[in-house]
This record gives structure tokens, sequence and C-alpha cells, in this order.
């Protein structure tokens, strides 16, 4: 499983370890899916790129489509 190593909540490394090995590593987080990099920060269990959380793929479809919900109903005509 991917984690990433964080030092005073930024990531600077990443690592791949087993998960019977997490307890050996207590400054890795697990990383899941999201395009974690060096550099990113973490913070309140999330991770943050640029002042934005990096998301999953699945994620990043869903907050699109979201979007895209509360766009096509804004657009549409006050219901009487």
């Amino acid at each position: 499983m991917n984690y990433a190593i964080i030092r005073n909540g930024v990531v600077v490394n990443m690592i791949v370890i087993a998960p019977y090995n997490t307890s050996d590593f207590p400054d890795a987080a697990p990383v899941g899916d999201k395009p974690v990099g060096i550099g990113d920060e973490y913070r309140d269990g999330k991770f943050w790129r640029d002042g934005a959380e990096v998301l999953s793929p699945a994620e990043a479809e869903l907050a699109g489509l979201q979007s895209y919900y509360a766009d096509t109903q804004a657009a549409l005509p006050p219901q009487e």
C-alpha cells in the first residue's frame, strides 16, 4: 500500500509498505489512490496542494458532477 512520510505537515517521501508494517513507520499516512507527491501538505487527515485538497480520480469526478448539477439547477427558471 502507498504511504506518504510526513514531517512538519509536509510530504517528504513516498513509500510502499505492507499493512502489517505500518507500526514501523509512525510518520506515514496512507495515500490510497490519491495522486499525492513530495511537497504536498498534510493536515486534518487530508492532503493539500496549493491550497486545494488532493482528490482521488473518483472524488474529482464526483466533485465535477456535483458542480455541473449545481450549475444546471441554477440555470433553470424558478418553479412556481
